[in-house]
């Protein structure tokens, strides 16, 4: 935290520091006290600038949905700075199991088709981008069967005439809370995309059964446009590699973590057996 004293004194409001919430490559995000409303502080870190955030994309657009009530109420942003505050939100991280009610899953689906359908009026950038940067910052020897396995998948599933849709693109457990209703954290890769991938994450990082799948997409599908599941796990498979890139650009220009580590052994097993 030490790092980051300097910056906030530059803020021009009352702030008091509170526990760390989470300390990772990108950034740091603590609990705060913001002019005596509970917050929550991120700061970021040199590699948020490298992997190419978009921060005033982000930010523009959490002030643009802010009437949805499905994302945090941004109280302070400084992008010169690194420093994006919003109010604190008390909930319970999405779990889904077998016991999982059908009603909270449906939930989760018309929130989800509800976020595809909002037509923002600020400039976001295409989900493209952020996969030609990774393909910029990976360039190597390392690994670079699987790398290109994965580059390739991408090119294969998102040149249909699918039309891209508002994307939070990275819906893992620590970003979905609820709160009464699905309330989601983080819009840090928000970029237009293809709607598989959103849904493609849901099912990979909440592990979702047959039957919850199907759950899913009845809710999503709202339009009636039958989803094309083959495409649907193709995106699944696709989100696995861009696990991995992920990692492989933390490991190359920041200090990776064991629990990240372990997992990009796994991943480098798991995506050389799909593709030897």
């Amino acid at each position: 935290m030490t790092e980051f004293t300097q910056k906030i004194k530059k803020v021009p409001h009352e702030i008091l520091m509170g526990d760390t919430i989470k300390n990772g490559p990108v950034t740091e995000v603590s609990l705060c006290s913001f002019e005596d409303t509970k917050a929550v502080i991120r700061f970021d870190k040199p590699l948020a600038k490298l992997i190419g955030l978009d921060r005033i994309a982000e930010y523009q657009l959490l002030r643009s949905i802010k009437e949805f009530g499905i994302s945090p109420e941004v109280l302070y942003f400084d992008p010169d700075q690194g420093i994006q505050i919003w109010r604190y939100v008390s909930g319970n991280h999405l779990k889904i199991t077998t016991q999982t009610k059908t009603s909270r899953l449906q939930e989760i689906g018309k929130i989800l088709k509800t976020i595809h359908q909002i037509k923002p009026t600020t400039p976001l950038p295409l989900f493209g981008a952020f996969i030609e940067r990774y393909q910029d910052l990976l360039g190597g020897k390392e690994n670079q069967k699987i790398i290109e396995a994965g580059f390739s998948l991408y090119e294969e599933i998102s040149t249909d005439e699918t039309p891209l849709v508002l994307s939070h693109n990275d819906l893992n457990p620590d970003n979905l809370l609820w709160v009464n209703s699905l309330f989601v954290l983080d819009w840090e890769y928000v970029s237009f995309n293809h709607p598989y991938f959103d849904l493609a994450c849901l099912i990979e990082y909440l592990q979702l059964d047959h039957k919850n799948i199907n759950e899913l997409l009845i809710a999503y599908n709202t339009d009636l446009d039958p989803v094309d599941i083959q495409q649907l796990f193709l995106w699944r498979e696709f989100n696995n590699f861009l696990t991995f890139f992920w990692l492989m650009i933390i490991k190359k220009y920041s200090i990776i973590s064991d629990k990240e580590r372990s997992l990009l052994v796994k991943l480098e097993q798991r995506l050389s057996r799909k593709k030897s």
